[in-house]
């Protein structure tokens, strides 16, 4: 699970003001109960919306770094910060259902072709036993048998 820590986060209620944030992504070990350093691949992603609900900054970053924007409104802003591996869970969440689901099409698809085959398969040897029945009748009504 990732851990968001703020650093510092300056903020001052001017027109037009540069607002910059420092971050730093880590891992809980819950057996140790201390925090590790970031793994390969772990990041951020920051959306930052000002007092109307417009984003100003949505934005994918590394592990340990700082983000930057201007606010233009004055007022409260709102700045999300999630943790890639929390994505990297929902979407092989996803995934796992996905497959599962196109587990089931594929098993129906094919238990629908072993039918369709056997069906098949039994018409053609009942046209087969009926042909060779017309064919030994009219052979015998016609006496070349």
């Amino acid at each position: 699970m990732g851990y968001v820590a703020l650093e510092s986060l300056r903020t001052v209620r001017r027109r037009s003001v540069l607002i910059t944030g420092n971050y730093r992504t880590q891992l809980y070990d819950k057996q140790k109960e201390e925090y590790l350093p970031a793994t390969q691949g772990l990041g951020m992603f920051v959306e930052v919306k000002d007092p109307d609900e417009k984003v100003i900054l949505s934005r994918q970053y590394g592990s340990e770094g700082r983000f930057i924007f201007t606010s233009h409104t004055p007022g409260e802003h709102q700045i999300c910060l999630h943790s890639n591996s929390s994505k990297f869970a929902l979407f092989a969440g996803g995934m796992l259902y996905r497959e599962e689901r196109f587990r089931q099409t594929s098993e129906s698809t094919n238990q629908r072709v072993l039918w369709w085959s056997i069906v098949q398969t039994l018409i053609l040897v009942a046209i087969g036993f009926w042909q060779m029945r017309h064919l030994k009748s009219f052979f015998e009504a016609k006496k070349l048998v």
